[in-house]
């Protein structure tokens, strides 16, 4: 019957394309150690730092002082 030879065709292709992918997560541990290291360090530098510092910052910067009063920036300052 072609039909059943077609599904036994398919399953084969699809076995085999499940051994590839598998082969290629064994056969380069370094890379995908690598991979999810600079991944991380992505995450920590453009996420995290950002949340940290609005936590720790009191919202304004000090620029210095200037006869005796502080120049600061803060947001909706000219």
């Amino acid at each position: 019957m072609p039909s059943r030879e077609k599904r036994r065709i398919t399953q084969q292709k699809s076995k085999t394309r499940e051994k590839e992918s598998d082969k290629k997560t064994v056969a380069h541990p370094f890379l995908y150690i690598f991979s999810v290291i600079i991944l991380v360090v992505i995450v920590v530098t453009f996420i995290g730092a950002p949340a940290i510092s609005r936590q720790a910052g009191g919202g304004k910067i000090s620029f210095g002082r200037y006869q005796g009063k502080s120049i600061d920036y803060f947001s909706g300052n000219y």
